[in-house]
Formats: structure tokens, C-alpha cells, sequence
């Protein structure tokens, strides 16, 4: 691994989930056997410490890994003027993902690879969007949706981000299947490498970032959130990891699924919340350049989208731990009961309420609506039907309720992290929101339709119940099954 010895520059080094992970012992290798075994026999515990032991990628693939990172970065910084500059190689290929922050499960999946930029730290920057503020649209909103389309390249940025001139760059070089993806909101190139399936980005940081946030709050609970993670992404690849809809309803991300994971710990007091030293601006413009820790994503769009990057790597002043000997299974029976729409209240703390709460780490795990689940909906109704009963033309209506829409709209600029009795608009059509923890108005089970959260819940449900029928004698080999 003779790679690791020659540091990514400057802060990418620190930030790089990756290098932090294969720098320190995996925790499946120091786990404790009284971890797997306690005093009192837990079939659960036993099966899911056991599983997520058994994932520990081998020396092998790794170096595979390596190899690939060591490969790409020569090639694109050969192709692209790379190694031209004065300032030394201008780029870097790392790994982000669960396979950075140790959230694979042995089973298949993609490796999730960016191209680092030192040039633009920042990455998509306001003075390199398609349209700058106060601008028209360049390009017409039904063009953006079909297949075919085609983002405008960006002028003044390097050949690798064009993931047409990229695609043709990895196919000289021998990868297998190369498949360009240039109108998603982050443009990838998917290939493979040997067994690897990979996706590769350029320089669209939000995902880099986010695991290094999931990497430090899985290091303050190696064995509890790791399995409990490893388990509900094993719960879920049966039947409900299908986010796109390519075979049906489109159901929960596993990055979703991991952020609950996560809330539902520091619900609980066994974790904190990292980002609650984050100073929140009064207002918030994307093309705002002035604030510290932030980011610009999705090069595929004509604007970037702002992303706030910045938690704390020491826990929070007077912070306490409590539930100190919770167990993963104990985790994840109250995971299962605390979201369950069903039965009796939950062992630890409240049962989620959906109408009137999110899940959020950003503030620290469970926080209220702003307004209730479709509160604003019905609102608007009634005040229809309200105006339609004292003979207000229908053209007044409409406009009245555009301007209230809009007004609406406007005010989101103010919600801070949500904590303000603001929050995104359509988030009060969201049986459930996800907050996503750098993308502040992004709800991260938002492309849920409404047959893949139903088929969710009621998976929640059953799990919830055959649980409880068969106490500590429950398997993860029976949770898979449901």
C-alpha cells in the first residue's frame, strides 16, 4: 500500500474519509468476542456482530482499490494537463462512499470515485455556473428532463470534467462498459475494473465530505452504529434499496437509511450531534461567496447548490453519554420499534411521529415541523373554499395564491437549519423527511413515491412485530427474510 505514503495535499488529506479509514484498525478486527457473545445469550447481537465481521474486505481488494485510485489519478492527470502546472499535480482520484467510511457489506455494490481538484477547491463555484444570478434560463425546464439532453460544457474548466471527453479517455485506457451519465444533477462516468463496478464524479464534493462526517460519528460507536448500519442496509437490500425505481416504487437510499441510523442514536443520547457548533448565516444565497465551510454541487445543473460542510471533530462542550451499554441489537430493536406505526410505546423515549417531526442529524436527531404534515395543503383549501364562497373570481384566486406561494417560497432563504419556523415548502408533503446534513432544504427520502414509503413502513411494521414474537432468538438471517 506504498500509495498511502504520498499524501493528498493540503487539507484533502484530513478530510479524505478514506485515508482516515485505512489509516487506523478496522473495528471488525479489534472488535471484542464478549462484544458477540455477552453474558446473556442475544442471538441478534451474535448474528449481526458475526455478519458485519464476516465484511471486512480482504488485503486483496483493497490493493485492488488501490491500484485503480493510483492508475486514474496518472491518467487523468496525463490527459488533462495535470502535471503541467508550477503548483505540482493539479489532480487526485479518492473514494467516498460507504466503501470509504466502512459502510460496505461484502455484498455487490459500486465504488463511488471523485476526481479532486486543487484548482477549485470549492467546486462548482458561482463564476463557473451555466446561468448566473438574475440571469434567464439558458436552457428550457422540459429540454432538462428528457433523456437526450445534453448539459452546455462549462467554458475554462479541464476536459475531465466533461464526462463525454472523460468517457473516451477511460476507454483508451481499457476500462470495460464505460457508460457516461451527463444530465444528472452530479455527471458520472460509470466503468469497470476488474470486479469493480465503478461511478466517477469530478470534483462534485458533497459526498466526499459527507463521509468524513459518517466516518467520525461511526468512529464514536465502532460497535453499535457500524452493525446497526451494516444490518438495517442487509434489512433493506431485500426488497426496499431500490432509490431509483428500476424495479418499481422508488424506495429508501441506503445513505438515507444511515442518516436515521444515525438520529436514532442521538434520540437516544449515545451520540451527538457534531454540527451543532455550525453558525447559521440570517439569510442564505447560493451565489453568496462569503461565508467558511462551504461547497457548490451538482455540475450537471445551471446553478450550484450550496453545501455546508463544516461539523466538529470533538464532541460537544458538557456532553454526556448516556445508554452507554446499549448493544447493537438493542439499537436495532428500538430502531424498528421507535419508527413502527404500530403497537405499544417504545422501551426508550417517544414513538416517532411523522406528522409532526423529521429526522435530522443536523439538529441533533428528532426535531418538530414547522408546520404539521399537510397542514399547509389543507390550509390552502379551506381558504379556497373560503374566497370561492364570498364570489371572488377564480382568476383573483389563482393570482392571490400565487403570490402566496411565492411569498412562501421566499422566505426559505431564512431557515437556518430548519430550527426557525421555516422550513422548505414541499417538505409539508413529505410523509417523511430526511434532512440531509450539508444540504440543508434537501429531504433525503424525497423521491420516496407514495407505494414505496407505504411498502417501507409496513416492511417496518412486520420487522417490528415478528421482533417482538421472537425475542433474543430473532437472527439476522430471519431480518433479511422480511
Amino acid at each position: 500500500m506504498d500509495f498511502l505514503d504520498q499524501p493528498l495535499p493540503g487539507h484533502m488529506q484530513d478530510i479524505s474519509a478514506f485515508r482516515q479509514l485505512l489509516s487506523t484498525p478496522s473495528g471488525r478486527l479489534t472488535c471484542p468476542d464478549s462484544v458477540a457473545h455477552p453474558e446473556e445469550p442475544d442471538s441478534l447481537q451474535t448474528s449481526m456482530i458475526e455478519s458485519w465481521r464476516a465484511a471486512e474486505p480482504s488485503q486483496d481488494s483493497r490493493i485492488k482499490l488501490l491500484r485503480l485510485i493510483k492508475d486514474l489519478t496518472h491518467i487523468i492527470n496525463v490527459e488533462y494537463g495535470g502535471y503541467d502546472g508550477k503548483e505540482g499535480q493539479r489532480f487526485y482520484v479518492d473514494v467516498f462512499g460507504s466503501v470509504s467510511w466502512g459502510g460496505d457489506t461484502g455484498h455487490s455494490g459500486d465504488v463511488d470515485l471523485i476526481i479532486l481538484d486543487r484548482q477549485l477547491l470549492h467546486g462548482y463555484v458561482p463564476k463557473l455556473w451555466r446561468r448566473q444570478p438574475g440571469q434567464s434560463e439558458q436552457t428550457p425546464k422540459e429540454a432538462l428532463h428528457k433523456r437526450d439532453y445534453l448539459p452546455v460544457p462549462i467554458p475554462g474548466v479541464p476536459g475531465c470534467y466533461d464526462t463525454m471527453s472523460m468517457a473516451d479517455t477511460l476507454k483508451r485506457a481499457g476500462f470495460e462498459d464505460v457508460k457516461s451519465i451527463p444530465n444528472a444533477s452530479t455527471p458520472i462516468n460509470k466503468f469497470k475494473y476488474a470486479d469493480l463496478e465503478c461511478d466517477l464524479n469530478a470534483n462534485d464534493l458533497g459526498g466526499w465530505y459527507n463521509s468524513s462526517l459518517l466516518l467520525r460519528y461511526c468512529s464514536l460507536s465502532p460497535y453499535v452504529l457500524r452493525p446497526m448500519i451494516h444490518t438495517l442496509k442487509l434489512w433493506s437490500s431485500h426488497k426496499l434499496n431500490d432509490p431509483s425505481g428500476a424495479r418499481g416504487p422508488a424506495t429508501m437510499s441506503s445513505y438515507c437509511l444511515t442518516l436515521m441510523a444515525i438520529a436514532y442514536l442521538q434520540h437516544l443520547g449515545h451520540l451527538p450531534n457534531l454540527q451543532d457548533v455550525v453558525k447559521v448565516p440570517e439569510v442564505s444565497r447560493p451565489e453568496d461567496t462569503s461565508e467558511h465551510d462551504v461547497v457548490w454541487v451538482s455540475w450537471g445543473k445551471e446553478e450550484g447548490i450550496k453545501a455546508r460542510v463544516a461539523f466538529s471533530l470533538e464532541l460537544p462542550e458538557g456532553w454526556v453519554q448516556k445508554e452507554k451499554d446499549l448493544t447493537a441489537a438493542d439499537a436495532i430493536r428500538g430502531f424498528f420499534e421507535f419508527f413502527s406505526l404500530s403497537g405499544t410505546a417504545p422501551l426508550r423515549g417517544e414513538r416517532f411521529d411523522r406528522n409532526s417531526e423529521i429526522v435530522s442529524i443536523l439538529m441533533g436527531g428528532i426535531a418538530p415541523r414547522a408546520k404539521a404534515y399537510g397542514q399547509e395543503a389543507r390550509e390552502a383549501s379551506e381558504r379556497q373554499q373560503l374566497l370561492e364562497n364570498m364570489g371572488v373570481p377564480a382568476h383573483k384566486i389563482k393570482s392571490s395564491n400565487d403570490e402566496m406561494r411565492l411569498a412562501r417560497i421566499a422566505e426559505e432563504p431564512r431557515m437556518g437549519k430548519g430550527d426557525r419556523g421555516i422550513q422548505p415548502r414541499n417538505w409539508g408533503q413529505n410523509k417523511l423527511v430526511v434532512q440531509d446534513p450539508f444540504l440543508w432544504q434537501k429531504n433525503c427520502a424525497g423521491q420516496m413515491t407514495k407505494g414505496g414509503l407505504d411498502r417501507w413502513w409496513t416492511t417496518i411494521d412486520n420487522t417490528h412485530r415478528a421482533m417482538k414474537l421472537r425475542g433474543k432468538s430473532f437472527t439476522v438471517s430471519e431480518l433479511i427474510m422480511m
